[in-house]
């Protein structure tokens, strides 16, 4: 990948979801898209707003084990 630039991918909430929720249709085409950003060295970029958005559903039906999915991911992201 000589002289590739990096990429900026801003992701809203519903590609978190698909990611990480199983939905049999859409989760392995972000699996697999996550897998070549990361080869790439692409730069994910989400807000504050959408990591609540994502940690509600999984609060509010007492998923423990998806919310700390969920934090575990977020917790070596930088906010500015």
């Amino acid at each position: 990948m000589r002289g590739r630039r990096m990429a900026r991918m801003f992701w809203d909430p519903n590609l978190f979801i698909y990611l990480f929720e199983n939905n049999a249709k859409w989760s392995p085409r972000f699996v697999e898209f996550r897998q070549r950003m990361r080869q790439r060295r692409d730069e994910l970029l989400t807000s504050c707003l959408s990591v609540g958005e994502v940690l509600a559903k999984p609060k509010e039906s007492g998923n423990a084990v998806l919310e700390k999915v969920y934090l575990n991911f977020f917790s070596g992201v930088r906010f500015s």
